[in-house]
């Protein structure tokens, strides 16, 4: 009988050496790596730095928030954030940012779900810092700003720009596959599928942001 036709990937081999390509000049080359190699974690999905230090603080997906030691060497991280045991429902954290103004407010702004499938399912929230030590983010703190269809694309990516607005990245809510079955990605009527830029610092209409 004829041989079944091998499909995908049966052993990945790790590239040693840039293979970024671009014009008209090539960029320059990149090589990876690895830091904290003394840490492991359960499904990383973001880096910052806590504000004016040189300590990361690390997503995981499952919900929390690790605040790493600043020796890279060093084993073992502080727990800042459990929004699994502190938030009812949450079952994953996409999105981290701290207030460009975070010496003065101590706020930072999380995107967290909630189950697959709710209408507003996806919350982009803000929460105060402690300023204990080690320093804790106050679940009890929380104010929501924004909620959007929860799926398997949630989106979620939070990042201050220079002008100092929050952009925010959101998905369609739909599966992986197929995608975009609320036909939503090319429709600038709702939040989906979308970056948002909203100003933080002002509310307006009754709403804890202006746009």
């Amino acid at each position: 009988p004829a041989t079944k036709p091998a499909y995908g990937i049966t052993k990945r081999a790790a590239w040693k050496t840039s293979r970024i390509k671009g014009s008209p000049d090539p960029p320059l080359p990149y090589r990876t790596e690895q830091i904290y190699p003394n840490q492991v974690f359960d499904k990383p999905v973001e880096a910052v730095f806590f504000p004016a230090s040189n300590r990361l603080c690390v997503v995981e997906q499952t919900g929390k928030i690790h605040l790493l030691p600043a020796n890279p060497e060093a084993t073992g991280s502080e727990l800042i954030f459990d929004g699994a045991r502190h938030i009812e429902g949450l079952t994953a954290i996409y999105g981290l940012a701290f207030d460009p103004e975070f010496s003065r407010n101590r706020y930072c702004y999380i995107t967290y779900i909630l189950a697959k499938n709710l209408p507003d399912g996806t919350h982009v929230s803000r929460f105060r810092v402690t300023k204990t030590s080690p320093p804790r983010i106050d679940p009890d703190s929380e104010t929501v700003l924004l909620r959007w269809r929860s799926g398997g694309h949630n989106g979620g990516c939070l990042k201050f720009g220079p002008d100092s607005y929050l952009y925010i990245s959101t998905g369609d809510g739909s599966p992986p596959s197929p995608p975009d079955i609320h036909k939503t990605g090319q429709d600038n009527s709702d939040l989906l599928g979308s970056v948002l830029r909203i100003d933080v610092r002002r509310a307006k209409n009754g709403l804890p942001y202006s746009i």
